[in-house]
Order: structure tokens, then C-alpha cells, then sequence
């Protein structure tokens, strides 16, 4: 009979009843994976410190080793058997085509009382096969797991994520900007059991969403027995307000605070415990002791920060592994925004300037936000060449210097991100502002964001540059 072995190992060292709870949790979240991977009909069998699996097992293979809790699963064929000479055989007509001739292991594992050892069930299994034993570097490795009259064997064990069920440890509020950090931050803390809804301060326009939108997805897809819930936050008052407002080396502090306030409103009304972030201590300016301290300044909610100890390869490494980092890379790096000679530390009394200074924006985000999973742009954005006219009208190349200097368009001015803003607030809005950059998608956003800031502005589309 085939199935699939589901094993744990942190759930097994609780308490009877804490396991007992644990186990049906982690039951539950498997046949919601099955579901999320229409897998199709799923039965589920507890075992002695194992689940058991009966259905599409090439399906249940993946779907499983995707819910927390899991240490690893394996497809398996089961048999109820007298002897040992029945495992032997059994094992035989399996095996017998994949150990010919090659390097070979066979590794049994028992629970209960027989009248043969593990060692010598192995070593007899062994001798059927017309193979050399090497249990140092085998070429083949295969499995026999004995227990009390029954036998399983498999030749493939696949890693699942472990850690605790999924809903086991209540909820929390994830900050997910798209990066690399966040997502892999949320990650780490669903492995401890935490449901978690996401909350993105959305400081671009649509190009940016979409592809912010693929990493949430993402971590969704690992949430198996809970469907977070997210909310787009337009954080574009707020970035207007920081502009006008808070002294430019203090830019990233503000916006974090107030991505913190508009955050422990959020969890307030969802009833989230904890506010989860992608912070790693000092990796930049606005993630060091000094400023994660104020940063918190008269804010009681908890906050996790799972990384805060990670250095950046680390924090790569696992975003590889949970399939996040390649969706990441291809989110546009915002941060520059706000990078401009930044602070790495600041006092409470410049903390509460900046929470009168963005009081008002802070108030009026809430207000206009509203949960969504996506959002419908009916704004015009992007140009497919210049007007016949460019009366009043400013020109803005995004790209690197050396690139502006090769060849630019007639009468273009060369602005990094970061100073796009502060240029428009001086410059007016009796201007109209045409931005361009390498492949359109700063552009696209920066003219999406001072659109909507009540600014005529557009994105250029493949512009053709002359010298």
C-alpha cells in the first residue's frame, strides 16, 4: 500500500495532551495544503511520533513539505508481515532494479519488540541484492522503518520547513516591503507557529505593486491553514509630509515611525499580539540600536525581529531556500528615497517632532485605507514619446551619471531617486515632469506617486536618446 510518511520532532516533546493538540493542528494544515495544491481526496492516520498519508502522493510529497511543523516526509510502501523473511522479500522485489551493480546503503529503523535486530534485518536485506554494500558514500540509499508488524520502506526523504504548526502560537502583523529581509523574516516567525496577517506601505505606483504582490503571494503560499489577510497602505501623504516637513538626514527614521503607528493601529483592529519585521541590527543607517530604540518610543506592542542578529549572506541564503530572493530582486530598491546622508542615531525629542510633523498625514492614511488584495490603476501614466510641446515642462533622467553623460535627451536634468521629490516640492506644480530611467519602472512609480500628490507627471517609455 503506498502512502506518505509525514514526521515531526519538535511537536513529539510536549506534554500528552499539548502533542495531542499539536498533532490535529498539524493534520488540519496538511489537508488545507493538500487542498491549496488540489491534491484531491486526502486520508490522514496518526502513527507512533509520524502521520500517515493516503492519496495522490506525488502530490502529497510537495504539498506537505510545505506546512510548518513537518521535519520531512517520504513516499513510502507499507506491508503488514509474520517474519522477517517477509521484508526481505518485499524489499527485494522493490529494490531490486535500482541497487543492481551500484554502491549501496540500507538503513532500518525499529520500534517494537521482534525477534531480529535492526542490524541484522539490514545485513540479511542486503545479501539479496547483487551490489556492494558502502555505507560511507553509497550510490543508492534505501530505508526500512519496522514497526510492531508493520513495514515501511521508501529511498527518498524530503526536507519540510519544521519548526510548530501553523496557529499554534496566535497571530501577528507582518511589514512587508518586498525586499529581501521581510518576507524571510515573516517566514521565520510562521515556523514558530504565529498566523500573520501583512501589511505593505505602498510609497509607488503599479509597476512596484505587481511585483510586490508576487512576493506576497509567495509567502502565502507557505501559510498553508491560514489565509492571511493584506492590506496596501497608500503611504503617499506620508512621504509628502516627511518631504515638506522632517529634516532630510532624519527622512528613513520618519518613515519608519510612521510605518510603526499606522502598524500597532492595524494590529490593533485585528487583534494581532506582535508587529513582525525584516530588521537586521546595523546592515543600515535606520537599523541601528540607537534608532530601533527610538523608534519605539511610547509604542507598547511587541515586536519581532527574527533577523536582528542575521548578517545579509545569511539572510540570502534562506530567502534562496524558501523561494522568495529571486521574486525580491526584481522589486526596485525604494530605500534610496530616503538615503541622502541618514542618521544612525536619533533622540526621543526628535522622535516626537517627527510624530507632529506627520500627525496629520498619519490620521489621513488611516482614514483612506481600507484592506484590499489589489488595487485597480486607472491613472495615465506613461508616455510612448514627448510631446510636440515641451512648454513648461522639465525633463528628468534617473539614471547613473555615467550614463547621463554618454547620451541623454535634449535639455534633460540628471536626478538620483532620492532627490526627485525635494526637486518637485521647490520646483511647483505649475510644471509638467517627464521622468525616464533605464527600464521604466522608477520612473513609472515616481510619476505614479507625484501624480497622485496632485503634480502632472508622467513616464517616458523607451526613450531614444540623443546626445
Amino acid at each position: 500500500m503506498k502512502l506518505l510518511i509525514v514526521r515531526y520532532d519538535e511537536i513529539g516533546v510536549k506534554s500528552d495532551i499539548v502533542r495531542k493538540k499539536l498533532e490535529k493542528l498539524l493534520i488540519d494544515n496538511l489537508k488545507a495544503s493538500a487542498s491549496y495544491f488540489k491534491c484531491g481526496e486526502v486520508k490522514a492516520e496518526k502513527g507512533q511520533g509520524r502521520i500517515y498519508l493516503y492519496g495522490n502522493i506525488d502530490c502529497l510529497k510537495i504539498s506537505s513539505s510545505r506546512v510548518f511543523g513537518v521535519k520531512s516526509v517520504s513516499p513510502a510502501e507499507k506491508i503488514t508481515f509474520q517474519n522477517l523473511n517477509e521484508i526481505i522479500d518485499f524489499a527485494e522485489k522493490l529494490w531490486k532494479n535500482k541497487i543492481e551493480g551500484k554502491r549501496f546503503a540500507i538503513r532500518v529503523r525499529r520500534v517494537g519488540k521482534h525477534d531480529f535486530t535492526s542490524i541484522e534485518a539490514a545485513a540479511r536485506i542486503a545479501d539479496r541484492f547483487n551490489g556492494k554494500v558502502d555505507l560511507e558514500n553509497p550510490e543508492v540509499k534505501v530505508f526500512v522503518e519496522i514497526r510492531q508488524n508493520e513495514a515501511y520502506f521508501y529511498d527518498e526523504i524530503i526536507k519540510g520547513p519544521g519548526g510548530l504548526p501553523l496557529g499554534s502560537e496566535g497571530k501577528a502583523l507582518a511589514l512587508v516591503s518586498g525586499g529581501i529581509d521581510s518576507p524571510v523574516a515573516s517566514w521565520m516567525i510562521m515556523k514558530r507557529g504565529v498566523t500573520l496577517d501583512i501589511l505593505h506601505c505602498n510609497i509607488s505606483g503599479p509597476n512596484n505593486l505587481s511585483s510586490i504582490m508576487k512576493v506576497i503571494d509567495k509567502i502565502k503560499e507557505w501559510s498553508q491553514g491560514y489565509t492571511p489577510r493584506v492590506f496596501i497602505v497608500d503611504c503617499g501623504k506620508i512621504m509628502e509630509a516627511i518631504m515638506k516637513k522632517v529634516d532630510i538626514r532624519l527622512w528613513s527614521v520618519a518613515f519608519k515611525r510612521a510605518l510603526y503607528l499606522i502598524a500597532i493601529n492595524y494590529a490593533d483592529k485585528i487583534g494581532a499580539k506582535a508587529i513582525v519585521t525584516g530588521e537586521s541590527l546595523g546592515q543600515v543607517s535606520s537599523q541601528t540600536l540607537s534608532v530601533l530604540s527610538g523608534l519605539q518610543h511610547k509604542i507598547d506592542l511587541l515586536f519581532l525581529r527574527p533577523l536582528i542578529g542575521f548578517d545579509k549572506d545569511e539572510i540570502v541564503k534562506l530567502a534562496r531556500e524558501i523561494g522568495t530572493f529571486e521574486l525580491s530582486t526584481k522589486v526596485p530598491e525604494y530605500c534610496a528615497l530616503f538615503s541622502h546622508k541618514p542618521r544612525t542615531k536619533v533622540t526621543i525629542e526628535e522622535i516626537e517632532k517627527i510624530d507632529e510633523a506627520l500627525k496629520e498625514a498619519v490620521e489621513e492614511t488611516l482614514k483612506e485605507s481600507e484592506q484590499m488584495q489589489s488595487e485597480n490603476y486607472n491613472v495615465q501614466i506613461y508616455l510612448d514619446k514627448l510631446p510636440t510641446s515641451l512648454q513648461n515642462t522639465v525633463i528628468i533622467d534617473l539614471r547613473k551619471e555615467e550614463e547621463y553623460d554618454k547620451s541623454h535627451l535634449p535639455n534633460a536634468i540628471r536626478l538620483d531617486p532620492w532627490e526627485v521629490m525635494d526637486f518637485v516640492l521647490k520646483t511647483g506644480k505649475d510644471k509638467t515632469y517627464i521622468l525616464y530611467c533605464g527600464k521604466g519602472i522608477v520612473s513609472g512609480d515616481l510619476a505614479y506617486r507625484l501624480k497622485k500628490m496632485g503634480y502632472n507627471a508622467f513616464a517616458l517609455k523607451n526613450p531614444t536618446l540623443t546626445a
